[in-house]
């Protein structure tokens, strides 16, 4: 009874190492899968197969190296590259990639698109308005923003975005500032852009309470001082009481 349990015992654990071993050998005659996609989006100023492409393999070494295959340079950002089949077997070659050992389902021709993002320009204005507010450079109780105008949206890369402002005219001056602003993506790519600001600049201006005569001596109970929309006054203003 005994002799008998461990021929049984033996027979499974044969059977259960053949069939592991068929697996392997299954997985083995396979060999490699490699599925490209005929569109693929990249954001990259080069693109892997492993980007464009679904791999499968017994081992992670085989996938990782083909993966990591260059195949070439990405196109612009919001443009379309076109790839053939025969370029990228030719791509495997080069790296020494047994063909035979392969199996590739792909397209003849692959669309390679760069990845983008689209500012408008009603964006980009609300932002800059924000950080000419966080920058605090006027004092919000004589200069008011009326409006920011920039003269298109814009197309980027994708990435994080930031915005830089440089003055291009002393800001206490009483017509639109001109600005010119970057806005960079990441570290590697920015583009320069014009805003002009449009602003109401108000002045505490020397008025009078009443009517004067001419001649009159005006004395410091006839005056006050008022802010007023520096615009809509004459530039012989007077700005001090004591002048």
């Amino acid at each position: 009874m005994i002799a008998r349990f461990k021929f049984y015992q033996s027979f499974w654990a044969f059977q259960l190492i053949f069939c592991f071993f068929c697996m392997d050998a299954i997985a083995s005659s396979q060999g490699t899968q490699i599925k490209i996609f005929s569109r693929s989006e990249v954001n990259q100023e080069t693109f892997r197969l492993g980007l464009i492409s679904e791999i499968q393999s017994h081992t992670w070494e085989e996938i990782k190296k083909i993966g990591d295959i260059i195949i070439g340079p990405a196109p612009i950002f919001g443009k379309t590259r076109n790839i053939r089949k025969i370029d990228i077997i030719e791509k495997l070659k080069q790296n020494r990639i047994n063909l035979l050992n392969l199996q590739i389902e792909s397209p003849e021709e692959i669309k390679v698109i760069r990845s983008f993002v689209k500012i408008s320009k009603e964006e980009i204005e609300k932002k800059i308005f924000s950080e000419i507010i966080r920058a605090g450079l006027w004092d919000d109780e004589y200069i008011k923003i009326k409006k920011v105008q920039v003269g298109n949206g814009v197309t980027l890369p994708k990435g994080p975005i930031t915005y830089q402002i440089e003055w291009s005219q002393k800001y206490n001056s009483k017509g639109p500032v001109f600005l010119t602003v970057t806005i960079k993506v990441g570290e590697d790519f920015q583009k320069e852009i014009t805003a002009t600001v449009y602003r109401e600049i108000f002045a505490d201006v020397v008025v009078t309470k009443n009517s004067l005569r001419r001649y009159q001596t005006i004395s410091k109970n006839d005056i006050h001082l008022k802010k007023m929309d520096m615009s809509k006054i004459s530039s012989n203003i007077i700005l001090d009481c004591n002048e």
